[in-house]
């Protein structure tokens, strides 16, 4: 039996796909006043309740009602079906070897993977340009301040009292 928190909301990044063709049928949710499921109903059961008041929306998609008195009544048991695939996997809701609810859940993978693959190449491209020459980033930190590593380490210089004298490109910047 489906349980009365399990919803499609907690799926995370995932790109749900709702089915709706020809085989499935058209069957409304209902939950009762303590928010547990019932047995689904049919469209125009679920209209005549609505006109009648005693039933109001609760969700817009999948659409869902919520009836206003209390009821006894037992749901029949509903069966979530899963087929998972290797880019898609197929969700449905099962009731007497009847369709009542299916949807199609892509999977990120892919999307993850072009991801990764298009930072990679902008990655080598950067590394094969041939671009200016760009100063240390040490010298353009919020703090401004720098460790140097000579014969001994002298540490906390700012970048105020240091002076470019030598580049890579070979000339001299010094007086």
């Amino acid at each position: 039996m489906l349980q009365a928190n399990t919803s499609l909301d907690n799926i995370g990044e995932a790109n749900i796909t709702f089915v709706g063709d020809t085989t499935m049928s058209n069957q409304i949710f209902v939950l009762d006043t303590d928010h547990k499921p019932l047995t689904p109903c049919t469209a125009g059961m679920a209209r005549s309740l609505l006109k009648a008041g005693r039933a109001a929306v609760f969700r817009q998609f999948p659409f869902t009602i919520i009836l206003k008195k209390e009821v006894t009544a037992t749901p029949e048991p509903i069966e979530i079906k899963i087929d998972a695939g290797s880019k898609t996997t197929g969700l449905a809701l099962v009731q007497k070897e009847e369709a009542i609810f299916g949807a199609e859940l892509s999977h990120r993978g892919q999307a993850i993977k072009n991801n990764l693959e298009s930072r990679r190449s902008l990655r080598r491209g950067r590394r094969n340009r041939k671009t200016r020459y760009r100063q240390a980033r040490f010298a353009v930190r919020s703090t401004g301040s720098f460790n140097i590593s000579a014969s001994t380490l002298i540490q906390g210089i700012s970048h105020k009292y240091c002076k470019t004298i030598h580049r890579k490109d070979g000339y001299s910047y010094g007086s």
